[in-house]
């Protein structure tokens, strides 16, 4: 059994048990470039990525719409870094590169997005080339595990607080722990400043968490 303080909530009532899948995508698109008063001798690729990239946000959103208990915002999938194009104005760029942050519901099967994402930029003037940066099959602990149960029981006795149950669209040490066949549960007491400016955790929360897993250790 193993706790990991990876993740929590100000008042120490969350205990994290499932991830999402994760899956991040890079997507070229080349086009062919030219001058912007001659567009006709050129592929704009940031036309055809722009155009692309739609579709394949309303695709991804249309089919992947379960919501749970613990994930109730669902799958999510967003287009985030975009690579530099072209130095000048008056230059159709030849080629696009972005990338899509993919986080999806255990139950789906995250091997099929990426083929299917390839299967839209087919129709496509432009090629499009969708590549597999990154790729995290998710697991879980169950809600009726030891360590879970232990857990809820000693934040209860020392927090005074009643511990709910969530997943979580980010990623974890928890989540390599499972991996590897043991339950695992990622807990603290935190402000959730997480990649935001002056994240920090304060001393109080340090021995708000400390006190609990101390009394986890003498169950």
């Amino acid at each position: 059994m193993f706790i990991v303080p990876d993740d929590g909530a100000p008042k120490g009532d969350k205990i994290e048990i499932a991830e999402k899948s994760i899956l991040w995508l890079k997507v070229t698109v080349k086009g062919k470039q030219a001058h912007a008063s001659v567009p006709e001798e050129g592929l704009n690729a940031f036309r055809e990525a722009a155009k692309y990239a739609l579709e394949a946000d309303a695709y991804l959103h249309k089919k992947y719409i379960r919501k749970t208990e613990l994930f109730p915002n669902g799958s999510t999938f967003e287009m985030t870094k975009h690579e530099k194009n072209v130095e000048n104005i008056n230059i159709l760029p030849g080629e696009e590169v972005f990338y899509i942050d993919c986080r999806i519901l255990p139950e789906y099967d995250v091997a099929k997005v990426a083929g299917e994402l390839r299967r839209i930029g087919r129709k496509y003037r432009a090629k499009i080339k969708v590549e597999e940066v990154n790729k995290e099959k998710s697991g879980a602990t169950s809600a009726d595990s030891e360590i879970v149960n232990v857990l809820k029981k000693s934040i209860k006795e020392v927090l005074h607080q009643d511990a709910r149950l969530v997943g979580i669209g980010g990623s974890t040490m928890a989540g390599v722990v499972r991996k590897a066949g043991f339950d695992a549960v990622a807990w603290d007491v935190e402000k959730t400043v997480a990649h935001q400016p002056n994240e920090c955790m304060p001393m109080e929360d340090v021995v708000k968490t400390a006190k609990v897993l101390v009394r986890v250790f003498t169950e």
